[in-house]
């Protein structure tokens, strides 16, 4: 089996040298000969590819399909006798969403068909493996579909840049991503029931420490009823007719094994990483040393945030050097500071499923779309604020706050604080 990986690595200061962006790719050729060999690495912005952007949003487009080059989708799918009874009968079981999500019908068998990505996309591993643990519920379009797109997976940390790196990603106008749903910061895991979300484990850095939240290929919720459901509840809030499919939910990251088994051949993952200290502890507002620090309390957690950044991202290590996984790994603080930082995020889906450029027109890509802006998710409501471009001084404003604190609680932090900071100083350099 040959395995192609490469590493990419910026450094930052953080408890020592972090990497700005690390990309792991791998694929074996012999599992997957309908995929070209390529080179992983990161086009310059005079890419042959040239992938432009777009701010359209997926309701605007919704009718327009993407189509190949002779301009027609490819109808080569005939439903067999009873399957559009069989796809309304499979999603029946599916366990209903919460109130606060914006309530959608699952696809009929007529949008099913109308929005299938052509025949080339189709991926004979993905079928084969679908098809061996289908054996009781059979085939229909919603597995076929799933075979025929691609699937783009962000994760990491809550309030690491996972919602930031998630709106970039929907910018293109090939890719599909969830909006305006009505679960928190549009996480697939708030519009399905298959499989438990953070909170249940007590919510952002907590859910770590919970064993149960590890999810893998033989999880109770790893069945292919779930996977069905999943794919079903998912399709609602997505715009079939684009050949990427985008989903972000920060527990992703320690389920990666789940993810591969649910869209087998036809996923990879974009994984960002932020400064333990930030996520954990300095984003609850406790930035001040004399008030968090002074007591036992706080030194607790402090010790825990970063026990659970560190078993996270071990966790993360580990499970990328499967030899057919695809995964990003971007350096929020340092690697958005760069000034074509977005530019390189937006080339990703391209370097990871290479085959998706040929089968569709490249002049449908774009035409005539708005430029391309960056989106955040605010307030209660769920409405949006355009937002022009990143400010590379908000990345890091927290760390000028820390720096400030410690200057002038020095012999606080000497004394409580950097004794914690050393137990896990060379653990945590491990990973830049």
């Amino acid at each position: 089996m040959r395995v192609l990986r490469s590493v990419f690595l910026l450094c930052i200061l953080m408890l020592g040298c972090f990497s700005s962006l690390y990309y792991f790719m791998s694929t074996s050729t012999s599992q997957q000969p309908d995929r070209p060999s390529h080179h992983s690495y990161f086009p310059s912005s005079s890419s042959s590819l040239n992938i432009r952007k777009s701010h359209s949003s997926d309701d605007e487009v919704t009718s327009r399909s993407f189509l190949n080059s002779n301009n027609t989708m490819d109808k080569d799918y005939v439903l067999s006798q009873g399957e559009d009874e069989d796809i309304a009968a499979s999603v029946r079981s599916c366990k209903e969403l919460g109130k606060r999500i914006r309530k959608k019908e699952f696809k009929t068998a007529d949008e099913l068909l109308e929005t299938l990505p052509p025949s080339v996309m189709r991926n004979e591993n993905c079928v084969e493996e679908v098809r061996s643990t289908n054996s009781d519920l059979g085939w229909n379009l919603y597995d076929e579909h799933l075979c025929r797109h691609r699937f783009l997976f962000v994760s990491g940390m809550h309030h690491s840049g996972t919602s930031v790196t998630n709106y970039i990603l929907q910018t293109l106008e090939l890719i599909s991503g969830h909006r305006g749903t009505g679960s928190g910061q549009d996480e697939g895991v708030g519009l399905q029931k298959e499989y438990p979300p953070a909170i249940k484990f007590g919510g952002a850095c907590n859910f770590v420490h919970h064993h149960e939240i590890y999810l893998n290929a033989t999880h109770k919720a790893a069945t292919p009823e779930a996977r069905r459901c999943i794919m079903a509840q998912w399709s609602k809030y997505w715009n079939l007719s684009r050949p990427v499919l985008l989903e972000k939910s920060p527990p992703t990251l320690i389920q990666i094994d789940y993810r591969a088994y649910l869209f087998p051949h036809v996923s990879a993952n974009i994984i960002v990483v932020r400064h333990p200290l930030y996520m954990c502890f300095v984003k609850k507002n406790l930035v001040d040393l004399e008030k968090a620090w002074v007591s036992d309390n706080g030194i607790r957690m402090l010790t825990r945030a970063i026990e659970g950044w560190l078993k996270a991202h071990e966790f993360v290590r580990s499970a990328i050097l499967h030899p057919n996984r695809k995964t990003a790994l971007i350096q929020y603080e340092s690697y958005f500071k760069l000034p074509d930082a977005v530019d390189h995020l937006l080339e990703l889906p391209t370097i990871f499923f290479p085959e998706i450029i040929e089968p569709y027109n490249r002049k449908q890509l774009k035409s005539g779309m708005l430029p391309r802006q960056l989106e955040y998710r605010s307030g209660k409501d769920g409405g949006n604020r355009d937002k022009p471009k990143i400010d590379p001084k908000y990345l890091t404003t927290w760390m000028q706050t820390w720096t400030n604190n410690i200057k002038t609680h020095e012999k606080l932090y000497k004394s409580r604080i950097l004794p914690v900071l050393r137990k896990y100083e060379s653990r945590v350099n491990q990973f830049g």
